[in-house]
């Protein structure tokens, strides 16, 4: 009981220790991209009751909501994307910890990471591809976790439920997405017992459809 207290103290300490780190080498208030033309504005718009549908519809609205709600309550995009930049550099140090087994290494690469100028400055910018890469990547540990450890029904749920995010903040995961969706329907059908060859039917024939519907 006292070891697993000891590693709650430390995971919080050092998870502490990285958002400062962030937070402290981040330029605040700088912006990259199309984020003050069309995503703040859009943002707003959405916030305050818009239809999206009116207003940079090529991209899905998610995003564009966690930035409006920002913009909006805290007066800049700085915060939210620090926050979810925080959220994907957590589950890039469970996804590094459980791969390599050296959890000292995988700490030391993720806060290399936290000081680095170019990709904090990126990173609290508020461009699409931050939220959408940062629910990612906990969709990406959900499903190693799923094809390889252990195949529990908790794992394959959590990751959908964080690739359905990430596609809510723009298209671009869709292709990644359905990878993991085919390795988690190959680990599926292989611990049920399944041939080979049903088996590559029905991913074939899934795949087809969502691409179809896609399309």
């Amino acid at each position: 009981m006292q070891g697993r207290l000891k590693k709650v103290i430390m995971f919080f300490s050092l998870s502490i220790i990285a958002a400062g780190l962030m937070y402290f080498n981040s330029p605040l208030g700088k912006l990259v991209g199309d984020v003050k033309v069309f995503y703040i504005p859009a943002g707003k718009y959405y916030v305050n009751g818009g239809d999206p549908s009116n207003l940079n519809w090529e991209h899905p609205p998610l995003a564009k909501y966690l930035i409006g709600l920002s913009v909006e309550y805290l007066g800049s995009v700085f915060y939210v994307s620090l926050l979810v930049v925080f959220l994907g550099l957590l589950y890039f140090w469970f996804l590094l910890r459980d791969v390599t087994g050296n959890p000292v290494l995988s700490l030391l690469v993720v806060l290399s990471m936290c000081l680095d100028g170019v990709f904090l400055e990126v990173s609290t910018s508020g461009i699409l591809d931050v939220f959408m890469v940062s629910f990612s990547v906990p969709a990406l540990y959900y499903t190693v976790k799923y094809v390889f450890v252990d195949g529990k029904d908790k794992y394959l749920i959590v990751a959908g439920i964080f690739s359905g995010l990430s596609i809510a903040c723009k298209w671009s995961l869709i292709p990644l997405v359905l990878i993991m969706l085919t390795f988690s329907m190959y680990a599926m059908f292989n611990r049920m017992g399944v041939s080979k060859k049903s088996m590559l039917k029905v991913i074939f024939r899934e795949m087809t459809f969502i691409a179809v519907i896609f399309i």
